[in-house]
């Protein structure tokens, strides 16, 4: 757990720095050194484990830092590095404590984030936010060394959590996320007995204006939260109606007063999160707040009473303190006319980058100027979409399909532009395949890329406009060059030599925009060439979803509709058919890729047209070509049949290949589902192989990956493969604690209500191969706990009925059992396996082999 060093018993006192007033110069300097002298020599001391303790009550001055009191790298101003040359001071330099919060506060108030090195970029981008509202009272927790050393050197002010953590991404629902969340808690019992308000912030949020006025509007709470909160239960920026709140409570903005209530509730939490390596924090925090949440506080009809009945607590709008969805999705804030103060980017399932993207969407990332000057420029579009496409007609998913195809076709010939010519595509957010075996490298932007205020003036001003011409034409003739008043003329359905030719004279222009795409590339000349980039954008797209009241519910995108005749987009019909239109061939096997995505060559915010409705929820046309879906990537026998052709025959080199195999992710808005993806070809590679232990470690592993995207069905689906591969290796009481846990999830979604009672029969055919007839009884009541219903289905009574000929030993009673559900319905093949194992333990000295019915 993290070592931080409160070493406040050895600190100087400030009592007669202000008394001294005829030697105030000689005190602050004699303050300078003890402090100094402190700092360097008190030894390590563990983290508190009562975060009350004495050493850590002292009361705080809250006047700010000592006006004479010389710069230290506590007060020093931020972003002023050290001086050139000098040493990285020792690390026992950068412990929290008193001192160092007392030297960064003002009014009282410390802002404060913390993370590891993989952040180190949103971390810059929250202080430069801060920092230009004019708010230097910040601190920054770093998790590991190299976070540390490099905010230091940017001049951030830092300290050192001691957490040890690794310098890469914590995937959300990972033992590492979690471990963070319990750093969080552990930062907060730290920090409130210094004495100071804490706004406390996730790293993947930016201040938008400075909050710490409108949070002094309510010196009463001794808590403020953000919230998930995605419908306004007011429309000036008060605090949200607590009674109409309905949103989880998020604590990746929350305020905190260092009052008594505050610190018992920190305390507790800090109990609960330490007891359960596995729990959220923020579920944590939200059962403990929700305690007590019933009545308003006197005269303060914003507050409730909360926790322990004496924590005032109340509820920061989200249409100013804003979530993912209100501010990215909804635009509440311009809809109530009103300033946002932060912006926190939840509501999207593409990890890390996702959220990069959307910032940098919003511009309000703080990006390296390298970005915005790409060495071999950048490519970009007119999207010119059909008005017809837009507005006319009912919107259905026909309507959707031929909107989004229309764009696709587009951005695929820009993609293959873009690859020729070796620019940057502007307008489509793609993240792309290392691997030279998918194609030529294509670099990206963000659709809003062209009006960031941090893209220079001689990159936006070097524009060649490129317009599309009838080769027949006497005025289409590229090979003159441009006018001084018009575009450059392109004939359309051009070679590939053709537009190396005519752009070879622009390599110097920063900019080329198409009027359009629509027939702008003849596509390539080189079969090998042209056979890289369909291996590579095939993979871009993925599904809508969902249509209702299907097993099978999405639909796949296919980047290449327009080749086959008839396409029309309907769901799979079977499971066989449920892949995606893939049909490239890489040695000879077609590798099956199902991607997350989200899609729309959306053009600059303020400027998308619209379908009028009269509902005030209505989605414009265009955001319809969005397509969200929940996705996972998964092989067949065919990609592991070219495994065996081109890997040799062994498994682990197979395993080496994939695990370099980076499928692409990101379109749009980014879903992805990359990481977990490629835990699920190795484990298949392995279950292919009857390798059932190592499958289940990288299945597990996928499900905990897919769990931290928030792409629940896909979690499931992997823990139903591991279920089922635990009862192949006999652990049975493994693999019956996971059905039932999909059982309980699945109670709690709608779309898989219907799966239930199937994972509860697998349950009990588990608790069958174990021969105990008590415990499958008993269980039989659990699961009626978990579904009211299942008492009636046929599975509950196939499932008593085989206790009860177990207890009886009777094999002709077993028999019998199954043979009456065949005449309702079929066992799948996993099911009756194991069924014949319960038989043939019923009927011990009897042959293997024999028959369920």
């Amino acid at each position: 757990m993290a070592a931080w060093c409160p070493a406040e018993s050895t600190k100087p006192v400030f009592v007669g720095i202000y008394g001294a007033v005829l030697g105030g110069f000689a005190v602050s300097a004699l303050f300078f050194l003890l402090s100094s002298f402190s700092s360097l020599s008190a030894p390590p001391l563990p983290f508190p484990a009562d975060a009350t303790s004495a050493a850590l009550t002292a009361g705080a001055n809250h006047s700010g830092p000592v006006q004479a009191q010389p710069e230290t790298m506590y007060n020093r101003p931020i972003w002023k590095p050290p001086p050139r040359g000098a040493r990285m001071p020792p690390p026992r330099a950068f412990r929290l404590t008193r001192d160092m919060v007392r030297a960064r506060a003002r009014d009282g108030a410390i802002v404060v984030t913390f993370g590891n090195y993989a952040f180190l970029d949103f971390i810059i981008t929250w202080a430069r936010h801060l920092t230009g509202l004019g708010v230097d009272n910040l601190l920054v927790g770093a998790m590991d060394t190299k976070l540390l050393r490099e905010l230091y050197l940017h001049g951030v002010p830092v300290f050192d959590m001691g957490s040890g953590m690794a310098t890469e991404d914590a995937g959300w629902g990972s033992p590492t996320f979690h471990k963070m969340g319990r750093e969080k808690v552990l930062l907060i019992n730290a920090l409130l007995p210094f004495g100071y308000e804490l706004l406390m912030c996730d790293t993947d949020m930016v201040w938008l204006k400075n909050p710490l006025p409108y949070l002094a509007r309510y010196p009463d709470a001794d808590l403020l939260t953000s919230s998930d909160q995605v419908i306004p239960t007011v429309t000036d920026d008060s605090l949200e109606n607590w009674k109409e709140v309905t949103g989880a409570f998020n604590i990746g903005i929350f305020h905190w007063r260092p009052t008594e209530p505050a610190k018992r509730l920190a305390a507790e939490w800090k109990d609960l999160v330490l007891s359960d390596d596995k729990l959220w924090d923020q579920n944590a925090f939200n059962d403990l707040v929700r305690k007590v949440f019933e009545q308003s506080v006197e005269g303060e009809d914003d507050l409730v009473y909360s926790y322990d009945g004496k924590l005032k607590l109340g509820v920061l709008p989200a249409s100013i303190f804003c979530n993912g969805h209100t501010y990215f999705v909804q635009g509440m804030h311009q809809q109530l006319h009103l300033e946002p103060y932060a912006v926190h980017t939840t509501f999207q399932y593409a990890g890390t980058e996702g959220k990069r993207n959307r910032l940098r969407e919003a511009m309000l990332f703080a990006d390296q100027p390298s970005y915005y000057d790409s060495p071999g420029g950048f490519l970009s579009f007119k999207p010119g979409i059909p008005k017809s496409l837009l507005l006319d007609g009912a919107h259905t998913v026909e309507s959707h399909f031929e909107l989004v195809n229309y764009q696709l076709k587009q951005i695929r010939t820009a993609l293959a532009i873009a690859s020729l010519l070796k620019r940057t595509l502007v307008h489509v957010m793609l993240k792309d395949l290392p691997e030279e075996e998918f194609g030529p490298h294509i670099d990206f932007r963000e659709y809003s890329f062209f009006e960031n205020p941090s893209l220079p003036k001689q990159v936006k001003e070097s524009l060649l406009e490129v317009q599309l011409c009838d080769d027949h034409s006497s005025r289409c003739s590229a090979a003159n060059g441009t006018s001084k008043h018009g575009p450059l003329l392109l004939p359309r359905n051009s070679t590939d030599q053709k537009l190396l030719d005519v752009f070879s004279s622009y390599k110097d222009v920063k900019i080329i925009q198409f009027s359009s795409m629509v027939d702008a590339f003849m596509g390539f000349t080189d079969a090998a060439v042209e056979k890289k980039f369909r291996n590579r954008v095939q993979r871009y797209v993925g599904i809508w979803c969902c249509v209702q009241f299907r097993e099978i519910g999405h639909i796949y995108y296919d980047m290449y509709w327009d080749e086959k005749p008839g396409w029309k987009p309907h769901p799979p019909e079977t499971r066989e058919d449920d892949h995606p239109p893939l049909s490239a061939d890489i040695h000879g096997s077609r590798l099956v890729a199902r991607e997350k995505f989200q899609f729309s060559t959306r053009p600059a915010r303020g400027r998308i047209p619209s379908r009028r409705s009269s509902s005030p929820n209505a989605r414009p046309r265009i955001s319809g070509a969005r397509a969200l879906g929940p996705a996972v990537l998964r092989s067949t026998s065919k990609l592991v049949a070219t495994g065996r052709a081109y890997l040799d025959r062994d498994a682990e080199r197979r395993v080496k290949a994939i695990t370099s195999l980076m499928l692409p992710l990101l379109m749009w808005r980014l879903q992805t589902a990359t990481k977990g993806s490629r835990h699920v070809y190795i484990g298949e590679i392995y279950q292919q192989e009857q390798d059932l232990e190592n499958a289940a470690v990288y299945l597990n592993q996928a499900a905990d990956l897919f769990d931290s995207e928030g792409q629940s069905p896909q979690a499931n689906t992997m823990t139903q493969k591991i279920a089922e591969i635990y009862a192949q290796l006999e652990k049975y009481q493994e693999a019956t604690q996971l059905f039932e846990e999909i059982a309980r999830k699945s109670m709690n979604d709608n779309n898989r209500k219907y799966h239930v009672k199937g994972n509860l029969l697998n349950a009990g055919i588990c608790q069958l191969c174990r021969g105990d007839p008590v415990t499958i009884n008993n269980s039989l009541e659990r699961y009626e706990d978990i579904d009211p219903t299942f008492s009636g289905t046929r599975e509950y009574k196939l499932l008593a009925d085989l206790a009860a000929s177990m207890d009886g030993s009777d094999v002709a009673k077993f028999t019998d059992a199954i043979k009456n559900l065949h005449s309702l319905t079929s066992l799948d093949p996993w099911q009756t396996t194991l069924l014949l194992k319960a038989k043939n333990e019923l009927k011990k000295r009897e042959d293997n082999g024999d028959d369920l019915i």
